[in-house]
């Protein structure tokens, strides 16, 4: 199998960061899993102490697509380990005007 293009490699604050994202219940369950798949795809952690597996063991795994995790483990190597956790904000998008004018104010 080839060498991989984008290695993770994690800090240790931030991989405490990442393992208080993952267990948190005030995260959604995307931040959570892409907490997860950046703990098991960090190249400084032993495999036996669960880091550095290949892409298809973490998808089998975390029940998601190994192609999620390419991309998880790409965004990690070009935006940084915790800012590829949370969403990215929507540049492109328009500003969605309301179709409905203001209501007219209450009468006494």
């Amino acid at each position: 199998m080839p060498a991989k293009k984008y290695v993770v490699r994690l800090s240790v604050e931030e991989r405490v960061a990442l393992g208080k994202v993952s267990v948190s219940n005030r995260r959604s369950v995307r931040e959570k899993s892409r907490a997860r798949i950046l703990l098991l795809c960090d190249s400084g952690v032993s495999r036996e102490d669960g880091g550095s597996q290949s892409d298809h063991a973490i998808a089998l795994r975390l029940k998601v697509s190994a192609l999620t995790v390419s991309n998880v483990r790409q965004r990690a190597c070009e935006r940084g380990a915790l800012d590829s956790v949370v969403r990215a904000a929507q540049t492109k998008r328009k500003a969605r005007a309301c179709c409905m004018p203001r209501p007219p104010p209450p009468m006494a």
